[in-house]
């Protein structure tokens, strides 16, 4: 699985990381607000992915939504990531649910459970 995330292009491999940090089911609006690309490049990485089979769309409404394949795919692109930019990343998504689900504390408080 590894080798299989390493022949990814750069920005497809990123994306595939920043996505394994926001759990196995991935909302693009948290993947957008995290991932330091453009709309149209990340539809365009997603796009590749889930041609490539490391991901795939569960949901379009009310909001669009990915899920990681296998849960390995998940662990392994997490795994590859360093922990500098892992913890930037946690605090990125952190600061984007407290933003996004006010008012929403359930929900909330389960998404940033995950994440510990």
């Amino acid at each position: 699985m590894a080798a299989r995330i390493d022949r990814l292009a750069s920005d497809d491999k990123r994306l595939l990381q920043t996505a394994s940090v926001v759990g196995r089911d991935v909302p693009v609006t948290l993947l957008q607000a995290i991932a330091e690309t453009n709309e149209t490049a990340l539809e365009a990485g997603l796009d590749r992915l889930q041609a490539a089979e490391f991901l795939y769309k569960v949901q379009l409404f009310p909001e669009a939504e990915y899920t990681f394949k296998h849960a390995l795919t998940q662990e392994v692109a997490y795994g590859t990531l360093l922990a500098a930019r892992r913890r930037t990343l946690h605090a990125r998504l952190v600061e984007t649910i407290e933003r996004l689900q006010v008012g929403r504390p359930d929900e909330q408080v389960n998404r940033l459970a995950e994440q510990c």
